[in-house]
Order: C-alpha cells, then sequence, then structure tokens
C-alpha cells in the first residue's frame, strides 16, 4: 500500500485524485485505479498542511463531535477510531527534506497510535526510513504502518515483525 507520494505526478499514479474543498493543494481523495469495483478512497495532505485532522473530516464528510471512523469499499462506517495519522511519519519526511511529499492519512485507535508514535517513529528512524526510499516516487508501507492501520499496538519492531512471519 502506498503511503508517501514525491509528488502529485506520482499520486497520480496510484489512483486517481479530487480535491477536498477548502483544501485545496493541501488535500485529495484518491480512489484507485486498479480494483475491482471503486475501491476504497483515500484521504491524503501534503507534509506542511497542519489541519490534516480536519482534512480528513473534510474529505469524508463526516462531523468532527461523532469521532473519526475508517470507511469500507462503500465509504459506510466500520469501525470507530479516535485520532487520524499519518501512515508514513510527517517528522520522517521532513528529516529526509520531504517538506512537498504528500502523506496518506488513516484514522486509528489512539494507543495504537501513541505506541507507533513513542517507539518505532521516535527510535526507528534511520531502521525504517533507509528501507523506505520512494521507487517511483511513492513510499511503500512497511510491517509497522500496516499493523497501525488495522489496529494492532505497536510496541516494538520485534512485534510488528512477529505478527507478520
Amino acid at each position: 500500500m502506498a503511503v508517501a507520494a514525491v509528488d502529485d505526478g506520482a499520486l497520480r499514479t496510484v489512483g486517481y485524485l479530487a480535491k477536498v474543498s477548502g483544501f485545496e493543494g493541501d488535500a485529495v481523495i484518491v480512489r484507485p485505479k486498479v480494483t475491482k469495483n471503486d475501491g476504497v478512497k483515500t484521504v491524503w495532505c501534503k507534509v506542511s498542511c497542519d489541519r490534516y485532522r480536519d482534512a480528513y473530516v473534510a474529505a469524508t464528510g463526516q462531523k468532527e463531535g461523532e469521532g473519526i471512523q475508517p470507511l469500507d469499499d462503500n465509504n459506510n462506517v466500520f469501525a470507530y477510531c479516535a485520532d487520524v495519522d499519518h501512515v508514513y511519519p510527517r517528522s520522517w519526511a521532513r528529516q529526509n527534506g520531504y517538506d512537498d511529499y504528500w502523506l496518506m492519512l488513516y484514522p486509528v485507535m489512539g494507543n495504537v497510535n501513541r505506541s507507533a508514535g513513542a517507539s518505532i517513529e521516535k527510535n526507528g528512524f534511520k531502521h525504517y526510513s533507509s528501507r523506505q526510499v520512494p521507487a517511483h516516487g511513492i513510499i511503500w508501507a512497511v510491517d509497522y504502518q500496516i499493523m497501525k492501520m488495522l489496529n494492532h499496538p505497536v510496541y516494538e519492531e520485534k512485534a510488528a515483525v512477529k505478527l507478520f512471519k
């Protein structure tokens, strides 16, 4: 799964782009190009966008007071989540000098988001970011990022690897 894109052109290789009202140039909705049906739409923001939670709410038509939920293939809510997070850490993008990158947003449970932020995202920059070099302008998810999207706690790399062995 794509989690970061170097520019609009690379993001267009992932899917069709649609603007998010009120966030022109900073947030887009991406609809996959190659799926059996329309597929799950994802929301992406520029690294520099500080209102990414607001952008996610605007893109999905949800109301802030109702909590944030991921959507299924038919854009129906399937789980309640408290946080909206960049799947590829914004801090990593900035450390790599990627201020104009597009990052996929995804809603996750607060405890899962904080477990990743307190461990792998703070301590694993060299290890994970070195594996996440853009391939044709896209950075693809690694194990812990997939775990986070599945709302599985991410405390340390050993736990992430164990899930996928």
